[in-house]
């Protein structure tokens, strides 16, 4: 299970039915939040659907949460 609100959710079909039907209902129904990705991964845990590590076999990330150029113009802050 993946899931970032950026760059989408990969569930399988057990992992989604347990999210629409078992958690939705009784996680957090009215809750208003820009991070559902957060909340959607809460719920999941609640319910015994943990995230896990998606990267490939070289440990490079599948999923890429920010668009091309953020990460080609991305500048680590200043060390204080």
């Amino acid at each position: 299970i993946f899931n970032s609100g950026g760059s989408g959710y990969t569930l399988n079909k057990a992992a989604l039915k347990t999210l629409v039907v078992d958690a939705m209902p009784s996680c957090m129904p009215h809750l208003h939040t820009f991070s559902e990705d957060v909340q959607v991964a809460r719920c999941l845990r609640k319910m015994g659907v943990p995230a896990y590590d998606t990267k490939d076999e070289a440990g490079a990330e599948r999923y890429m949460p920010f668009q091309p150029g953020h990460h080609l113009t991305y500048r680590p802050p200043a060390k204080k």
